[in-house]
Formats: structure tokens, C-alpha cells, sequence
């Protein structure tokens, strides 16, 4: 039998994992680890939907002013972070408190065990100009256009030939801005309905 391969790590599990790949001690895997959570996460909707490595109980936030910076991930030190309940203490995102949210990584942007980078592991998040490039390149395409739910699956890989990524929900939300719902067919609208016209 087959064993289950998790697509989302715990952070115990992710530091073993780095550990293993990288052939270091677990507590410089936790430094690098720490590392990419300083440079890739976000607190904010737009932040938090441009990368794809973490996901983080109730993020992206709702609050607008908590006397912190957007960038509080940034500033996230080692003491904020529990390794076996795999939890990063933080603001919440409703009540002004601090609380300890369940914090997971993505097991396909690590490293992989042979020591050589995961393709995703090395990628940029990108901007919102150059998403929007990749979603006209993909309507002005010959053939059907897709619809919403089809976009994200066209626009990645041509993002992630450029060195770059972003997340479905943020392909989806920039597809969904007024210059490229024109160019989608009307909902209920099909191929052959357009062609019985």
C-alpha cells in the first residue's frame, strides 16, 4: 500500500522534511523555515493571496488598524512559533487579541529530499500588473475562452515559466475585475448555443 502523501505539512513535519533535503541540523531547518515565513507571508488579502507556501488559521486578516504593520509576518521571530502544535502566535483577526493560529506549509514548495529545489520552491510571487499580462495573453489566445473557474489552471503554468506564481484565488480575483469579464461568454452560454445563432 501506498502511503498518504500530505500536500500540507505540520511545521514539525516541515522542519523534518527541510532537514532531510538539505542534510542540516533540525534547528538550522527551523532557521530556514523561519526565513521563508519572514520573506512569503503576509497578514494582508493581497499579500497572503500573491504566495502559495503557507496557509494560516483565519488569514488573510479583516482588521484595518491594529497599531501593527500589514508586514507582521515579517517581523515573526523564532518565540512566536510552536513547532509541534505547529501554530504561530499572532493577531486575530476579528477580536484585538493575540492568539495562537494553526500555521501549515505547502509540501511542493520545499525542497525535495534529493536536495535539488521543487520548481514552485524557487518561484516569485507575482505582481498584480504581470497577472493581469498573463490573463489578456490567455483571452486574446485562439479557441474558448475560459470561464472563472478554468482561469487559474491557463494563467499558472505561464506565470510559472516566468519564475513566477499565484495563487488560484488571486488569478481568480483579478479575472473577475470588468476588463476580463467582457471577454468570457455570458453565464448559460455555450459554444453551440452561440454557433445556433
Amino acid at each position: 500500500m501506498t502511503a498518504y502523501q500530505p500536500g500540507w505539512l505540520r511545521l514539525a513535519e516541515a522542519r523534518k522534511h527541510v532537514a532531510s533535503a538539505l542534510a542540516i541540523q533540525e534547528t538550522d531547518a527551523e532557521a530556514w523555515l523561519l526565513r521563508a515565513i519572514q520573506d512569503k507571508l503576509r497578514a494582508d488579502p493581497e499579500g497572503y493571496a500573491a504566495q502559495s507556501m503557507f496557509r494560516v488559521e483565519s488569514f488573510p486578516t479583516t482588521w484595518k488598524t491594529r497599531g501593527l504593520k500589514v508586514d507582521w509576518p515579517a517581523r515573526i521571530t523564532a518565540d512566536r512559533l510552536s513547532w509541534e502544535n505547529s501554530t504561530v502566535n499572532g493577531p486575530d483577526s476579528y477580536r484585538l487579541i493575540d492568539k495562537d493560529l494553526f500555521l501549515e506549509v505547502r509540501a511542493a514548495s520545499l525542497p525535495s529530499i534529493g536536495g535539488v529545489e521543487n520548481d514552485e520552491a524557487i518561484l516569485k510571487p507575482a505582481s498584480t500588473a504581470q497577472i493581469r499580462a498573463i490573463i489578456r495573453e490567455v483571452y486574446s489566445a485562439p479557441g474558448k475562452p475560459p470561464n472563472i473557474n478554468e482561469l487559474p489552471k491557463k494563467v499558472r503554468p505561464r506565470l510559472q515559466k516566468l519564475g513566477l506564481d499565484a495563487s488560484g484565488n488571486r488569478i481568480s480575483e483579478i479575472g473577475n475585475e470588468p476588463e476580463f469579464q467582457k471577454l468570457r461568454r455570458p453565464r448559460g452560454a455555450t459554444l453551440a448555443s452561440e454557433r445556433a445563432k
